[in-house]
């Protein structure tokens, strides 16, 4: 496929490009960073011929259920698909080659999508474990547990711009003020100001 130009198809995706082997002959990256086609045989023989079922889920976008419907070879505990078999089914099951590029796009993009909920996940749970006691106690009120988790994760960078705002003016961040809450759970105002109101009570 002429990624970059798109002469081979009308409005061409440019997207698909990012999943696409520059070769241009519409081969998508293999797990071994390469379309098959491009793979040195002597070296990548195996890997050229076959995919074991795991390559076939994560690199293909093939569901688990519908590689039952796909011929392989069952040995020492695995399966293996051959590529040319598995490739014909995934142009069958999606109509052609192109839509299927452009279903694994849909695909890859829902999956770095949530690792990326994940990891922002998990960055707040261990900011949260290793925060001091008066923050411990202020994210656990009764109201805080009925937050969805992406109105929590705004609580995160706001808390970190409070209290460096409070660090920077000599003084101790007061969870408790007003217009502490204000600002960390619905974000009104700004660090600066919320320093200066604290300030003044």
């Amino acid at each position: 496929m002429q990624m970059i130009t798109g002469d081979r198809y009308d409005g061409c995706e440019l997207e698909l490009a990012k999943i696409c082997c520059k070769c241009e002959n519409d081969n998508f990256i293999s797990e071994i960073g390469s379309c098959h086609q491009c793979l040195p045989l002597s070296k990548f023989g195996f890997y050229r011929g076959r995919v074991t079922k795991k390559v076939a889920m994560n690199f293909y976008g093939v569901k688990e259920k519908l590689l039952t419907a796909v011929p392989h070879v069952y040995r020492n505990g695995r399966s293996s698909y051959e590529r040319a078999t598995l490739e014909n089914f995934i142009y069958r099951t999606c109509g052609s080659k192109k839509e299927w590029l452009k279903h694994l796009v849909k695909v890859r993009m829902r999956r770095e999508k949530a690792e990326a909920a994940r990891r922002r996940s998990n960055d707040l749970f261990v900011f949260l474990d290793n925060r001091e006691a008066e923050l411990v106690y202020y994210v656990h009120k009764d109201d805080y547990k009925w937050l969805d988790m992406k109105d929590r994760e705004h609580w995160y960078p706001r808390f970190q711009a409070l209290e460096a705002a409070f660090q920077d003016a000599g003084l101790r961040i007061e969870l408790d003020s007003k217009p502490c809450k204000d600002f960390i759970r619905n974000g009104i105002g700004s660090a600066k100001d919320v320093v200066n109101d604290v300030r003044q009570d």
